[in-house]
């Protein structure tokens, strides 16, 4: 039977060797929220397709307020993390995916931030509507 410490290390007689930490329950979290926005994404072009503003106003309010939890979860996730870049590379992988995957959450919610201001002030015109497409696809 081989010990394990609370801080993740795995004790081998004299050997410390790093285990990488993965919270199950982070990560349904994390894909409920981004489903959930995806989810309310997808009915904005529905709803801008039926000319019901209200209504797709406020799927962006959920989409960008879910994707902000998400971003928040994220930021959580980050400071339970024990590695670095330089630990192997797997974990350098793995940081540089999840990096880039939360450039692409907070790109995106900018885009849509871009987007339920111009639903809000009705500036829907011809490049409105590629800008939704854009965002939604983005």
């Amino acid at each position: 039977m081989v010990p394990i410490n609370v801080s993740g290390n795995i004790k081998i007689e004299n050997l410390n060797i790093n285990i990488f930490y993965c919270d199950i329950v982070n990560i349904i979290i994390n894909t409920f929220l981004l489903f959930v926005s995806g989810l309310c994404v997808n009915m904005v072009l529905f709803s801008m397709s039926l000319r019901i503003y209200q209504l797709s106003i406020l799927y962006l309010i959920v989409s960008i307020y879910f994707g902000l939890l998400f971003l928040g979860n994220q930021f959580y996730e980050f400071s339970l993390l024990t590695t670095t870049f330089s630990t192997n590379c797997y974990c350098s992988s793995f940081l540089l995916l999840d990096t880039v995957h939360f450039t692409h959450v907070f790109v995106g919610i900018c885009l849509l931030l871009i987007v339920l201001f111009r639903t809000v002030n009705v500036l829907i015109t011809s490049t409105f509507t590629i800008i939704l497409y854009i965002a939604t696809l983005y």
